[in-house]
């Protein structure tokens, strides 16, 4: 007749050689470290995108701006993504290779995707920032030139009227007869579109004259200077005011 188990009788415990070790998650810090970087670069990026667009807005870079502003490329560039995407590689490897199991895994591929997007970002910037740049000062400058021709030829006006060429805006505006042959706001030192211009008496009796346009900022409003007189030419230089022996405008 077979035995019936005692049930009281006390089975033998249960220890750490006959039970299976519970799984545990190991930190990463590489993959921590990686989305840091990561953060690091778009901040830079935006930081540096928003000093450009001011600048365009303002004209103008907020001052210390002009040398931050290619550390901040920079960082964006390779100081930040550039250890954000070694980091992230090594720790994904690191994850995939490991025997237990390790967290991280989506910080590691948040910070090699923010690398990315900053490298990309501020590649494209660097191809799109310059003729977004050159566009408005060039509408500057045809300004400029729409201006010297208009003075051209009031001032061909005021010579009819007068027999002598107008010595200041202010006898453009209105001479001795209240006439106006220029009108607007027209005054020494006057402002318009990006530029300064000034009308001076150049022979001393009315005889010639000379209009300059300078950029109010070079090489931000403008990177020309013009000038004119009463051959009718309109002549320009890059370096500094333009005279009667600069480049007159369609020549090289």
């Amino acid at each position: 007749m077979a035995e019936i188990p005692n049930e009281d009788v006390e089975q033998p415990e249960a220890t750490d050689e006959n039970m299976e070790a519970t799984p545990v998650e190991v930190d990463n810090r590489m993959a921590v470290a990686s989305f840091a970087f990561g953060i690091l670069s778009i901040l830079s990026l935006v930081v540096c995108g928003s000093g450009v667009a001011y600048s365009q807005i303002a004209m103008s870079m907020p001052v210390g701006a002009e040398s931050l502003a290619p550390v901040l490329l920079l960082c964006a560039l390779v100081l930040f993504p550039l250890p954000a995407i070694i980091l992230s590689l090594v720790s994904l490897y690191q994850i995939n290779k490991s025997p237990v199991p390790m967290k991280g895994r989506r910080l590691g591929e948040a910070g090699l995707n923010m690398a990315c997007v900053s490298i990309g970002l501020t590649l494209f910037a660097g191809i799109l920032t310059p003729s977004l740049v050159r566009s408005p000062i060039q509408s500057n400058e045809s300004a400029a030139i729409g201006n010297l021709r208009k003075i051209t030829y009031v001032q061909e006006d005021y010579r009819k009227a007068h027999v002598t060429y107008a010595r200041s805006f202010a006898e453009l505006t209105r001479d001795a007869n209240s006439r106006s042959f220029l009108e607007g706001d027209w005054y020494e030192g006057v402002q318009k579109t990006g530029y300064v211009l000034s009308l001076t008496d150049s022979s001393g009796n009315g005889s010639c004259y000379e209009t300059k346009a300078n950029p109010v900022t070079p090489d931000r409003t403008g990177i020309r200077y013009f000038f004119s007189d009463c051959s009718g030419v309109i002549r320009w230089h890059s370096d500094g005011p333009a005279d009667s022996t600069s480049t007159p405008i369609g020549e090289l």
